[in-house]
């Protein structure tokens, strides 16, 4: 089955259905056509069965959706929150290091507010020395809010401090740019919410200071508008 939608919730298995494969012989090419679906996830399953799947290729064809005045693709409006368009959704990210393939950067800036690392939901690093993570939002904007929530299962049981910087440098990982708010300890799982009154950046750097920790982030989600051009 061939799956198109913008959930990435247990691998995209829940978003609208494009085809149905009956069979499809080894090396053979074929195309399916998904008429006006929309979505940022494309999935290819075998349903109801435990069996490889291998693939030569996969290929995509369509067309942007609409943007909207802020510069936005049209299906983010379903991911709005109470402060705004989460303008961090999708941009490129960084960390310290990752401990586990699971684990990668983007999984912080997926959409998915899931605190369970088990469910593909959240990064992870190594045991560093203040370890950190970045997104870089590709332009400069005005931040108002930051929103992060750390890993939340059975195997974290300890609050811990986290620290936000933001600014437009990359040096030092972004922990030279100015701090947004007080460092806050938060309880895992726990939505943390961080009030950056205005700062300026295009960086934003989430650490934990002062420790040698595992950095796990569930999602980050930044708050704020477009710094544009007057001329």
């Amino acid at each position: 089955m061939i799956l198109v939608g913008d959930s990435s919730v247990n691998g995209g298995k829940f978003n609208p259905r494009c085809a149905t494969i009956s069979s499809l012989d080894p090396g053979r090419t074929e195309s399916f056509f998904c008429g006006s679906m929309n979505g940022r996830f494309v999935t290819v399953i075998i349903p109801e069965k435990k069996k490889f799947l291998t693939f030569c290729e996969v290929q995509v064809f369509g067309k942007l959706a609409p943007f909207l005045p802020h510069g936005l693709p049209k299906f983010i409006k379903d991911l709005d929150r109470p402060f705004g368009i989460n303008i961090a959704l999708g941009k490129s990210s960084y960390q310290s290091s990752t401990f586990h393939l699971l684990g990668s950067s983007d999984k912080a800036i997926d959409g998915n507010e899931i605190s369970d690392f088990y469910k593909n939901s959240c990064t992870h690093t190594n045991n560093d020395f203040e370890p950190w993570w970045m997104v870089d939002l590709t332009s400069e904007f005005i931040v108002d809010t930051i929103m992060i929530i750390p890993r939340g299962d059975r195997c974290v049981e300890m609050t811990a401090k986290y620290e936000i910087r933001i600014g437009y440098s990359k040096e030092n990982n972004g922990k030279s740019n100015p701090r947004c708010g007080d460092s806050a300890r938060i309880s895992p799982g726990q939505k943390h919410i961080f009030k950056c009154d205005g700062m300026q950046g295009r960086f934003i750097t989430v650490t934990m200071p002062e420790v040698k920790e595992f950095l796990s982030l569930c999602e980050v989600e930044v708050f704020g508008k477009q710094i544009t051009s007057s001329g």
